[in-house]
C-alpha cells in the first residue's frame, strides 16, 4: 500500500510538471532567444550537470574509500 501511494504521488508530480511545461510553452511561444541567450542557456545546463555529476562522483568515491 505504501509503495502504491508513493508511485501515485510521483505520477501526479510528473503529470503536474508536464502540464506546467506544456502550459508555459504554449502561452509564451512567441518569445525568442538570441544567440547569446541560447549560448548562456546551454552553458548553464552543461555546467549545472557537470557540477552535479562531479559532486555525486565525490560522494560515491568518498564512501568507497571509507572517508565518510
Amino acid at each position: 500500500m505504501k509503495t502504491a501511494l508513493l508511485i501515485l504521488f510521483w505520477l501526479v508530480m510528473l503529470a503536474g510538471s508536464l502540464w506546467a511545461v506544456l502550459h508555459f510553452w504554449l502561452k509564451y511561444n512567441d518569445v525568442t532567444l538570441s544567440g547569446h541567450g541560447m549560448t548562456a542557456l546551454v552553458l548553464g545546463v552543461v555546467v549545472s550537470l557537470a557540477v552535479g555529476i562531479g559532486l555525486m562522483r565525490l560522494v560515491y568515491w568518498s564512501h568507497k574509500n571509507g572517508y565518510d
